[in-house]
């Protein structure tokens, strides 16, 4: 029994001195570096600013952020609009996407708007954001998980890599007016339904592009953020 008890020290001791020779940079935890703190805030306050920029853009382009080859979609004068209404169909992007659309424009937002350089004593590793977003009844909500580390001369720091953001949003409510609307043309391919567009509490236009294709625009705003959800229609 005393053999066993002296090879398990001579083994402890053995990996103290290896891990000791090899001056090794320890791993410590957040509360180690001081401006550990800070640098959360800094990247709380990007996610925020991109769930807000990524719900605005992705609802000027009909759902997406970057529409792909196999999305049905027009060009305007500024930005591409994805069809909702084609030929009779539904084409609609889905609310799933258009969430996870919203969350990939985030998450690229975070990692173009955070500043190593406000930080010149540290060097700061940020790795991909992911991110889950969910759109509610009067807000959309992001989950975020963004690896980072930070390291001085001394020590280096795995920060909190958890994440959330929410802000009010009518997202849920415009997007269920966008599939009332489709369903009314697809119903009655003829006529537009003006008395759903009065009722809907939002300000709706349409615009032309030509003779078969128009635009619809449903406008909100909160706060001091104005929002514009778009989709196209081609009814020949």
């Amino acid at each position: 029994m005393a053999l066993f008890v002296i090879i398990a020290l001579v083994l402890v001791v053995g990996i103290i001195l290896f891990f000791a020779n090899q001056n090794l940079m320890p791993i410590k935890t957040s509360s180690d570096i001081k401006e550990t703190g800070s640098i959360s805030a800094s990247l709380q306050n990007c996610l925020n600013k991109g769930l807000m920029e990524g719900e605005v853009f992705t609802e000027i382009q009909g759902g997406y952020s970057v529409i792909s080859s196999n999305v049905l979609y027009m060009e305007t004068n500024d930005t591409p609009v994805a069809y909702g209404y084609y030929l009779g169909k539904n084409v609609l992007v889905s609310k799933q996407t258009m969430a996870n659309e919203i969350g990939q424009y985030a998450g690229i937002y975070v990692q173009n708007c955070f500043n190593g350089e406000n930080f010149p004593n540290l060097k700061i590793n940020l790795g991909e954001p992911s991110l889950k977003v969910t759109i509610l009844n009067s807000s959309i909500l992001a989950d975020a998980n963004i690896p980072m580390t930070v390291s001085n001369n001394e020590t280096s720091s795995i920060l909190k890599a958890d994440y959330e953001s929410r802000i009010a949003s009518n997202l849920s409510e415009v997007y269920a007016l966008s599939q009332q609307i489709i369903q009314n043309e697809i119903n009655n391919p003829a006529a537009i339904d003006i008395t759903t567009l009065q009722n809907s509490g939002f300000n709706v236009t349409l615009s032309g592009w030509g003779k078969d294709i128009f635009v619809y625009s449903i406008y909100d705003k909160i706060d001091k953020t104005e929002y514009e959800f778009r989709f196209a229609n081609k009814i020949r």
